[in-house]
């Protein structure tokens, strides 16, 4: 020990002690060194001079163990201060022998004391007052005065009883209320033995704690019986005198009986509660800072694990994934959760648990705090909301339809008419919030209702029906009113009666009602064919027009198959019907038509599918006109068209055929004069034949023969007159070539379709319209010769090959200008096959075709020629022949400037043809 200084070794684990032991020390901190460890473990090796002159031991940080350890520490003892609780009930441990040892209760006033108390031990330990300085001897003297009276009083106060005996049990001092139970002063009980005074016995009870402390000098404690059912506490503590003799005893009674009952309460409550925590359903677990140290089966079976031991000393974030919902960290959460609830004593919150094969769970978690042994513990109630969420969600899923559905929804109170709930349509439609929605009735937003009267009436009505669907008026909040349609059910629950009223607003419907009765008229009216089907094809509903045109009524059609209308080429038209459905999805076409007469026309007409929301096909609707009148002036202006252009042909095959004529001509007159020179050369050479014969040749004969031969010029003629006769073949051919092209041309009548070799075809097609391209182009074949021979009415096809090659050469014309250089463009015409189709595509050099006119030049009068020029049927007749007679496709590609193309497609196999006729061979 250091001169000067008492050192003060402290045993406690709990930081408020210390820091309130420190306190009283600091008005005499120069005397003292305070030293503080957590347990005994932690003590310092203290030897020799440096270890502690006292030792202030927590009553909690010690057992049975304890004098073991410190006589380990220390080899010589050491006098010792017990800090104790004032509620402990079992008595300090005998951790020292010194009869220095005392006992303070760790509260303020007590604990004052410690100064004064600790400079008295190490006195009297020392057994001198030389090795105490003279500042703390003071100290102690000062202590003893002030502190002397202040015990006195304390002891007088305490509820327990406590007399002061000497070896022989005579009693020395007694606090009040020992003397006012055994009612008597202090001096009389003084100098009396308390067996006696108290039992009336002679000799001490057996087991007396007194006796015992008396006779082994240490503390002594029994808890024995007293008068009326009372158990006491008993304690007897020795007084040793500085010699170590045993000079007298403190007897101490508490009563405990309350306490003994609270105990046994207590540990009944413990094994209550250790039942009910182990046969709990609901799963729980007890929580330290070390993890879970218990747990009862309903929570093992929660986590899927096999016993407590898997679970026990784990912390909740192992039993748990690495992130919770919000994306915060588990490990963090969880032990921010467990400090929250030791510090707050209760916390409630969501939490995602991991199971051991793991699967997660959502659970409500209850944490709660609770005094373990002096430690705080939490209990920890887990319970599996997966369900309840999935509930909850399909609530709030159901509250939110049921708020976003466009009818309004209330519970009303039916003898009150009190709205009990709302859906979000039925306060907001009406301009009200739902608060004050809720605190209305019926009468203030029906308009049937006006009065409280009105609406009992109705509400005894709805009661006797349980049932009911009526139209009227609401009343929105700023007076206007909407009608409405109200369904109407009343429910019983227990005493009471609602209704639950579902209220659709039927503005937009009446609307539409009267829209469609509008409509209905003029669908009725319409001068087209309209026909609805349902999906299995038989008739719903037919208009007037249909009526005339077919002359049946509604009533003879109605639930009959369409088929009736085209009984012979049914097949045919459903197949391509179906098959425009899966491409186009509707079909637009021209289908002869059999009236109830038995006579026919043709319909032009649209159908189009109905769907639901699924694409399934629920009915159709086909809407046409009858077309046989269309279809005479089409073929009239078909057949105008064509003269129009045989007309045209005409004089270009005029104008080709008078060419090698006027070369035949020609060269027959040549030929006839070269005859009369011949014939009259020989005229001339018989008289001279004669004349010789008869013997009168002369000169002037001769000269005149020399003469005749010169002016006909033999060898001239020789030469030119084969040549004349070549030409005049040549000429002759290229007639009989324009005879036989113009008669290959207009010998393919329209009657029958054929097969036919298009590739001859388009050669006399090209022929024929000579006139038109050879001025401005030059023209090109490109013919496929392997193409197969395409079955069609010739006479058509020759048409469209017409119309397409004279329309190219007008558009390069028109890029030439009337007055070109002499340089031609050019005109290719091509052929071939591609899968099933065969294809041929007429393209020129000329202007082409604007994009945003492009995709009306097959529309029936268009045309980009100026007016005279054009009647603007070509294009529409070729679409027409193509795509319509047979089936077939007809594009277009065209480039501003540098040209355009027409492809042709036609099918090589004509499902119409049973079969297929050897190619036409054109005479």
């Amino acid at each position: 020990m250091t001169s000067g200084n008492i050192h003060v070794l402290l045993i406690t684990g709990d930081g408020s002690l210390a820091n309130l032991v420190g306190k009283q020390f600091e008005p005499v901190s120069d005397s003292f060194v305070i030293i503080t460890v957590n347990n005994v473990e932690d003590t310092p090796d203290y030897q020799g001079t440096s270890r502690p002159d006292v030792l202030l031991i927590d009553n909690r940080s010690v057992d049975e163990n304890t004098q073991v350890d410190l006589g380990r520490i220390f080899r010589e003892e050491i006098p010792v201060v017990l800090l104790v609780s004032e509620m402990d009930s079992q008595p300090a441990p005998d951790v020292n022998r010194s009869a220095a040892s005392v006992c303070v209760t760790k509260n303020e006033m007590d604990l004052a004391r410690l100064p004064g108390i600790v400079t008295g031990l190490v006195h009297e330990f020392n057994n001198m007052g030389s090795g105490i300085p003279e500042g703390l001897e003071k100290i102690r003297k000062k202590e003893i005065r002030e502190y002397g009276h202040l015990t006195e009083t304390i002891l007088n106060s305490l509820t327990e009883l406590v007399c002061y005996q000497d070896t022989e049990h005579n009693v020395r001092w007694a606090n009040q209320t020992e003397c006012k139970m055994i009612d008597i002063s202090l001096e009389e009980y003084i100098g009396k033995r308390c067996h006696e005074m108290k039992q009336g016995r002679y000799h001490s009870c057996e087991g007396c704690p007194v006796e015992r402390a008396i006779s082994t000098g240490r503390q002594q404690q029994a808890i024995m019986p007293g008068p009326g059912g009372l158990t006491l506490l008993i304690t007897g503590i020795p007084e040793i005198d500085d010699d170590g003799k045993v000079v007298g005893a403190i007897e101490t009674i508490l009563d405990i009986t309350k306490v003994t009952e609270a105990e046994e309460a207590l540990h009944r409550t413990e094994e209550q509660f250790r039942i009910l925590f182990e046969n709990s359903p609901i799963p729980k677990m007890m929580l330290n800072d070390e993890g879970i140290f218990a747990c009862n089966k309903a929570c093992i079976d929660l986590f899927g694990y096999g016993s407590e031991v898997e679970i026990l000393g784990k912390f909740p974030d192992e039993l748990s994934p690495v992130n919770q919902p919000d994306g915060s960290d588990s490990y963090v959460s969880a032990h921010k959760n467990f400090a929250s609830a030791l510090r707050d004593g209760l916390l409630e919150f969501e939490w995602l648990h991991v199971r051991k094969d793991g699967s997660e769970f959502s659970a409500k978690v209850s944490l709660c705090r609770f005094d373990f042994q002096g430690s705080l513990m939490l209990e920890a109630v887990v319970i599996d909301i997966t369900e309840r969420k999935l509930a909850d969600y399909e609530l709030s899923l159901m509250n939110l339809l049921i708020d976003q559905t466009d009818d309004a929804l209330y519970v009303i109170e039916s003898y009150s008419g009190r709205i009990m709930y709302s859906n979000k349509t039925g306060w907001s439609r009406l301009g009200y919030t739902r608060d004050e929605l809720l605190s209305m009735t019926v009468s203030q937003l029906e308009g049937n209702y006006p009065d409280k009267d009105a609406w009992d009436v109705a509400a005894q009505r709805i009661r006797e029906l349980k049932s009911l669907v009526i139209t009227g008026w609401h009343v929105r909040r700023d007076g206007s009113k909407f009608p409405v349609e109200v369904g109407i059910r009343c429910i019983d629950v227990k005493d009471d009666v609602f209704h639950i009223v579902v209220v659709r607003d039927i503005t937009d419907r009446l609307a539409n009602e009267e829209k469609l009765t509008r409509l209905g008229y003029i669908v009725e009216q319409a001068a087209e064919i309209i026909m609805t089907a349902d999906h299995d094809l038989n008739i719903v509903y037919v208009n007037q027009a249909f009526t005339e045109s077919f002359g049946y009524t509604l009533d003879d059609v109605v639930g009959k198959q369409v088929h009736i209308l085209y009984p012979t080429q049914v097949e045919k038209v459903l197949s391509k019907v179906l098959k425009a459905f899966e491409t186009e999805g509707f079909w637009t076409g021209r289908i002869t038509m059999s009236r109830k007469d038995g006579s026919t026309f043709e319909e032009e007409l649209s159908i189009r599918p109905n769907m639901d929301s699924t694409g399934t096909i629920t009915s159709y609707l086909s809407i046409g006109r009858d077309v046989s009148e269309q279809i005479m002036l089409e073929r009239q202006l078909h057949q105008a068209q064509k003269l129009e252009s045989i007309g045209q042909l005409a004089a270009g095959i005029a104008h080709e055929i008078n060419t090698p004529m006027q070369y035949v001509g020609n060269n027959t007159l040549f030929l006839q004069d070269s005859f009369k020179d011949i014939v009259d050369l020989f005229d001339r050479e018989t008289k001279i034949i004669e004349t010789a014969r008869n013997g009168a040749l002369d000169s002037e004969v001769l000269i005149e023969l020399e003469k005749a031969l010169k002016d006909t010029d033999v060898s001239y003629l020789a030469e030119e007159i084969p040549k004349a006769l070549e030409q005049s073949m040549e000429g002759i051919d290229r007639v009989t070539e324009i005879v036989r092209a113009m008669k290959e041309f207009s010998h393919m009548g329209d009657d029958e379709m054929k097969a036919v070799d298009l590739n001859k075809a388009i050669e006399s097609t090209v022929t024929v319209a000579r006139n038109e391209w050879k001025y401005v182009a030059e023209l090109e074949l490109d013919l496929d010769g392997d193409l197969p021979s395409v079955p069609c009415f010739p006479g058509q096809i020759n048409q469209v090959v017409l119309n397409l090659i004279t329309n190219a050469a007008h558009a390069i014309g028109e890029k030439l200008g009337p007055e070109h250089s002499g340089d031609l463009g050019k005109i290719t015409v091509s052929t071939g096959v591609e899968g099933e189709m065969m294809y041929f595509k007429v393209s020129d050099t000329g202007t082409g075709i604007p994009e945003d006119l492009r995709h009306k030049v097959f529309d029936p009068f268009f045309t980009t020629k100026e007016v005279g020029k054009g009647t603007g049927q070509g294009l529409s007749i070729a679409y027409s022949v193509i795509t319509e007679k047979h089936g077939g496709d007809i594009t277009l590609d065209s480039v501003m400037g540098e040209g355009t193309s027409f492809i042709v497609k036609l099918p090589l196999v004509q499902k119409e043809l049973s079969e297929v006729p050897e190619p036409v061979e054109c005479d």
